[in-house]
């Protein structure tokens, strides 16, 4: 039983563990403080670890995950698992695209399809994206940083910017 954990938020962490295998309504019914569950020691609740991990091959597959991610992350941005996400694409963009946090702003930026910049309704994730290095505006650094990637990206086939879009 210390292995498994029941289904309840199964949404943040569902490619990282096994899990009851019985219908919801009957994990429903067998849960709760005191419930036969935690008497069992089947876990509700994931570890941080378990969601970045989560998070994290959901990217490197390009799939969907539920939002409610940033959530949980965001109450445990102190946790040290966090820093896994650093310099990794793990903020899903409205197409189902990730990027990095430093690929991301929350005010406009000069960079056209080179960076992104976040919805107002992200910033009650404020404590999580700060811990992962997403700022205000760009700075100088970002500036060189672009023009690095365009170079990497388009110098080597001497593509025209304009003759295809930023992948």
């Amino acid at each position: 039983p210390d292995e498994l954990y029941a289904v309840f938020r199964a949404y943040l962490f569902q490619t990282q563990a096994v899990f009851l295998d019985l219908p919801r309504r009957l994990q429903d019914r067998a849960g709760g403080s005191g419930g036969l569950i935690e008497f069992l020691g089947i876990k509700t609740e994931p570890s941080p670890e378990l969601v970045v991990q989560h998070l994290l091959l959901c990217s490197e597959r390009g799939e969907r995950v539920n939002r409610e991610i940033y959530r949980f992350l965001n109450e445990q941005a102190e946790d040290s698992a966090i820093d896994q996400l650093r310099d990794r694409a793990c903020l899903i963009l409205p197409d189902d695209s990730y990027v990095r946090p430093n690929q991301v702003y929350w005010t406009e930026h000069p960079f056209g399809p080179f960076r992104y910049q976040l919805g107002p309704d992200l910033r009650q994730y404020s404590a999580l994206f700060e811990r992962l290095g997403v700022r205000e505006r760009p700075e100088d650094r970002d500036f060189v940083q672009v023009l690095v990637e365009i170079g990497e990206q388009y110098g080597q086939q001497h593509i025209p910017l304009n003759a295809q879009t930023h992948a």
